[in-house]
């Protein structure tokens, strides 16, 4: 029985135990209850496990003085597990949450990790970790709102927490590969909302993320969080997804290669629509980037990423099409529709086609893309 104070902990996990012994196909159904499940400890899934709910009808709740690490779910090694229609709420009232800042969800060393349709909201930590070599697993149909946000308390950007975050790990282990993050609702961030590092064939489609943040006024840091950022990964496709008001980038994209960023909005973010540094072969098509680099208007934060589209070399291949990369404010802070810079490498092969660009605070395109020739090395090779 769930009543908002005893520890159902151990009654569930004794299901979960036995759902996992003998290795065949289990499902756990939670009945509806109208208080939170209350729990002491994480629960733990093994292979082969569906835990269901109808969604909006079971609420899983950490205590106030909860220790576990993480708080709520764990899942590995283990594979084939789905986690359906669960609510989760990790605090108390007002950004007041548990002492305990680690994740709530932990997925590590798995295949075949299906979330769907979960609710998660008011986590002081990550609300989903993804933790060394996952594989054919991912998000869809869920929603997360007021996670990773108790900077705001403490005013320090450690305090910072993402909402979907697959962990970059050691180079020495495997690789995650075949993710998917699909028509999620993500709002009120603290870090980023999905954070893919070390990823390999990635489809982040038909994602809202209605992040509000505007941390660039509030704190001092180098790394403003992103909308979606995909870093040290390959084979993408970032499609279709709206991203409105995160701190830094709404799409941000770091030493990646061979990736697709095509039909999505991004808007009202702190510095760039779409900032693309030390990547290769990327496509950048038919979306819209339009009122952003707001942290760079008169008594904000300047940021390095003004631009509608943000180029930081080394870049090379890259393609850039029916792009519409406006500003419409009356004091515009985009400051060109597609800017570069030589940071730390050369810009090359870059391949304009018909873009919209209009009313951007200097123009349209940096025609010099700030990557003057440097030691006697052609960085800028564009064609008109």
């Amino acid at each position: 029985m769930c009543d908002g104070s005893t520890d159902v902990a151990e009654p569930i996990s004794a299901l979960t135990r036995d759902a996992g012994r003998d290795g065949a196909r289990a499902i756990i159904y939670l009945p509806p209850y109208p208080a939170p499940c209350m729990l002491s400890h994480p629960i733990m899934l093994a292979s082969n496990t569906v835990l269901l709910a109808a969604p909006g009808t079971v609420t899983l709740k950490p205590f106030s003085d909860s220790r576990g690490d993480p708080l709520v779910l764990a899942v590995g090694p283990a594979h084939d597990v789905l986690i359906y229609g669960i609510d989760i709420d990790g605090t108390l009232r007002d950004h007041i949450t548990i002492k305990n800042p680690t994740r709530v969800v932990l997925i590590y060393q798995s295949s075949g990790v299906i979330l769907d349709h979960l609710s998660i909201k008011h986590t002081r930590g990550i609300a989903v970790e993804w933790s060394t070599g996952i594989t054919n697993s991912g998000v869809r149909n869920s929603v997360f709102d007021d996670i990773g946000n108790y900077w705001q308390l403490t005013h320090s950007r450690t305090d910072r927490a993402q909402t979907l975050n697959w962990d970059c790990g050691a180079e020495n282990l495997p690789r995650h590969r075949d993710l998917f993050i699909i028509g999620n609702h993500i709002s009120n961030t603290g870090y980023d909302p999905i954070a893919t590092c070390r990823a390999d064939r990635v489809e982040i489609r038909d994602n809202d993320l209605a992040i509000r943040s505007t941390q660039y006024r509030d704190i001092v840091s180098p790394d403003y969080p992103g909308g979606i950022y995909f870093v040290k990964a390959s084979q993408g496709i970032i499609r279709g997804n709206s991203i409105n008001g995160a701190a830094g980038a709404c799409i941000d994209v770091a030493d990646s290669q061979q990736l697709v960023i095509e039909k999505n909005l991004g808007q009202n973010c702190g510095a760039s629509g779409a900032a693309i540094a030390a990547s290769s072969d990327v496509v950048v098509r038919d979306n819209v980037f339009i009122d952003n680099a707001q942290s760079a208007t008169p008594g904000k934060r300047m940021m390095l990423q003004q631009g509608a589209v943000t180029l930081l070399g080394p870049i090379s291949n890259i393609k850039l099409s029916g792009n519409t990369l406006k500003d419409n404010r009356q004091q515009a802070t985009q400051t060109w529709g597609v800017e570069a810079f030589f940071n730390r490498g050369p810009i090359t092969d870059v391949e304009m086609g018909s873009n919209i660009i209009a009313g951007n605070a200097r123009g349209s395109i940096d025609t010099r893309l700030r990557c003057e020739p440097k030691a006697g090395v052609e960085v800028c090779r564009t064609s008109p």
